[in-house]
């Protein structure tokens, strides 16, 4: 795939990349006119207000970062925003739907909060590392998967705060409108359903599957059973199990993804 990026100062290069993903791109060679020296994969995304090209860079005088290059009416990418000049980070970034709100790694999680043409940072998160990409709600909340040695623990990191610690952690899962987090949370070998900081369990077979698309009711669906066939599907409100069946409103063909989540042990 070809692109043409508008960068500092009005300069025009072109950028010529090789899928290595669904939604990101390799940089074989770069462009004459490029202001970057060196730069990560690029991802790609047409979701959100327009398309936008973002990347970790680095450039001359030991600058460095993530930037954000965004397609205007003209088909071009022109530059967004980016981050100060000395940012270190690791892996590609991760946006909320407006790409208000930046989620990356570098020396642990960072978080930024767009201010114009750069991110300013809003929280960070220090003296671990990350597993899994950080999850961003459209509201520009951000949760994500911490791990410890010395011992290993895990927990989930929201907003910049570290949540209670676990043997495993995974799935974390914003409601539509950003207001409660769930996630699956392990101790002494079982599972606990663990909503808006409140562990539920043990819960044995239970996975979460998706939060109701109605805001109004903050339910949380989960599968119970193993496989294709785990159809059995039960709600969860305030950390205590209710019956979905009792609420009109919601229709679990339409709230659930395609099929269940294949079990994760």
């Amino acid at each position: 795939m070809r692109w043409t990026l508008v960068g500092p100062e009005g300069i025009s290069f072109d950028f010529e990349g090789r899928a290595v993903g669904r939604s990101s791109y390799s940089i074989d060679d770069l462009p004459e006119g490029c202001p970057y020296t060196d730069l990560g994969v690029v991802r790609f995304e047409d979701g959100g207000p327009a398309r936008t090209l973002s990347f970790v860079f680095h450039g001359p005088d030991e600058d460095h970062g993530v930037v954000v290059y965004e397609q205007s009416a003209d088909g071009d990418f022109h530059l967004l925003a980016r981050t100060r000049p000395g940012v270190q980070a690791y892996d590609w970034p991760v946006f909320a739907h407006d790409r208000t709100t930046l989620a990356v790694w570098g020396d642990g999680l960072d978080q930024y909060a767009r201010n114009g043409a750069w991110f300013e940072p809003t929280a960070s998160v220090r003296g671990g590392w990350f597993k899994a990409f950080p999850v961003v709600s459209d509201q520009g909340r951000v949760a994500a998967r911490l791990i410890r040695p010395n011992p290993y623990a895990e927990a989930v990191v929201v907003d910049g705060v570290v949540g209670e610690e676990w043997e495993r952690v995974r799935d974390p899962v914003f409601s539509i409108d950003g207001a409660h987090v769930a996630y699956m949370a392990r101790r002494d070998g079982e599972w606990h359903l663990v909503v808006d900081g409140l562990p539920h369990g043990p819960t044995q077979d239970l996975r979460i599957a998706a939060w109701s698309h109605d805001p109004s009711l903050p339910i949380l669906f989960v599968l119970r059973g193993e496989g294709p066939g785990a159809t059995d599907v039960l709600g969860v409100m305030d950390a205590n199990l209710v019956d979905v069946s009792a609420f009109d409103a919601l229709d679990p063909r339409r709230d659930l993804p395609q099929g269940p989540f294949a079990p994760r042990r």
